[in-house]
């Protein structure tokens, strides 16, 4: 007999969607997802229309006195009415869910926590540290995004035989594919989005983790070290437009080019046509855009404050790892990339293969098996 699952999500986007896709296939799970709020203003993402399983969107809004009582209390009301056999939490750190756990202890089985959180994602302080080593330890299991989180919740204290690694997955098979499409239609897409042929990419937020005047100042170092340097491609938006923008008119930086938020469709073109992707971000629990990038068959250039570093970037096959606070460390690594651009093709390959591993469908056998344990 199926045993009932609940997912909880703040909002659900395409990464999501497909894991949650592959989870719904195994005929043991019972699934309904959750989400918060259907709308999220920093991932404006359309709505997907192939989801295989139950959805549930408790507000349109999200952020208000208001809207934090309202999804608390339509929350509650479901889970009160249908005691699901477990409840599993994609965070700790929303309000919402914080709250919410309490009354999963009492109207559901079980309670799981989804964690990307390690330590070296931002700084840490002692006494949060301790804290949060207490309501860890209120969750029967813990599924963790990869082996950096997985550390993280043994070194707060969270009981080893209880942590299971799950990977954190994008789909694969639609970037690649997407990708290899698009590139048979190269000068087309080329000339549609007015791409050169030579650019490095950054695709995500443009908001103040992201380290993005950072990666600016360290182009600008690259374009002085390398005679025929590479564009510099950023596609995304957030509340650090504008101040990038006039940071390379201010500097008369050369090479740079912004393009706005892309649907899925859209955004695999740019992954397509990039020699080399680069996240520079001073925090970040995972890099789902790493993902997409290596599903492309990109190298990569990746903050070793990411906490895919383990399982997606092996240095010198397929690219590096970098001190985000070193802007000499990225352009030269930018340099050595543009002068072994023969070697890339290597690379890229090498990238395909590690991502290969994480999958929604090996997600979705690491969960089922964790899930199934615990009932």
């Amino acid at each position: 007999m199926a045993f009932r699952v609940f997912f909880l999500w703040k909002n659900l986007g395409p990464y999501h969607v497909a894991r949650m896709n592959a989870l719904a296939a195994h005929a043991e799970i019972d699934l309904s997802v959750i989400e918060m709020t259907a709308h999220d203003s920093t991932h404006p993402w359309t709505r997907e229309a192939n989801a295989s399983f139950r959805r549930v969107s408790l507000s349109r809004r999200e952020h208000g006195f208001f809207s934090f009582w309202i999804i608390l209390s339509g929350l509650i009301q479901i889970l009160k009415k249908e005691r699901p056999d477990m409840v599993v939490f994609s965070t700790y750190g929303n309000p919402v869910l914080f709250v919410a756990l309490f009354f999963a202890k009492i109207f559901a089985g079980k309670t799981v926590l989804f964690s990307e959180s390690h330590a070296a994602d931002k700084k840490r302080f002692a006494l949060w540290e301790l804290v949060k080593s207490f309501f860890l330890k209120l969750y029967d299991c813990l599924l963790a995004a990869g082996k950096r989180s997985r550390d993280y919740a043994i070194q707060l204290g969270y009981p080893e035989n209880r942590v299971c690694e799950v990977g954190d997955v994008v789909d694969n098979a639609y970037f690649s594919q997407t990708a290899a499409k698009m590139r048979s239609q190269k000068e087309e897409w080329i000339r549609r989005l007015l791409l050169s042929c030579d650019y490095f990419l950054y695709v995500g937020r443009f908001a103040c983790e992201k380290n993005l005047p950072f990666l600016l100042r360290a182009y600008a170092k690259y374009r002085a070290l390398f005679p025929q340097p590479w564009e510099l491609v950023l596609v995304g938006s957030g509340p650090q437009e504008q101040e990038l923008k006039q940071f390379v008119r201010g500097n008369g930086l050369g090479g740079v080019k912004f393009y706005p938020f892309q649907p899925l469709p859209d955004l695999a073109a740019f992954y397509a046509f990039a020699r080399a992707f680069i996240l520079p971000s001073l925090s970040e629990p995972w890099g789902l855009v790493v993902n997409e990038a290596a599903a492309c068959s990109l190298p990569l250039l990746v903050s070793n404050r990411a906490g895919c570093i383990p399982e997606l970037i092996k240095e010198g096959e397929n690219g590096f790892a970098f001190d985000p606070e070193n802007e000499n460390d990225l352009a030269e690594k930018m340099k050595e990339f543009s002068e072994r651009i023969s070697n890339l093709g290597q690379f890229g390959k090498r990238s395909y293969e590690l991502v290969s591993r994480l999958t929604p469908e090996t997600y979705a056998n690491r969960v089922v098996r964790a899930l199934s344990v615990l009932r």
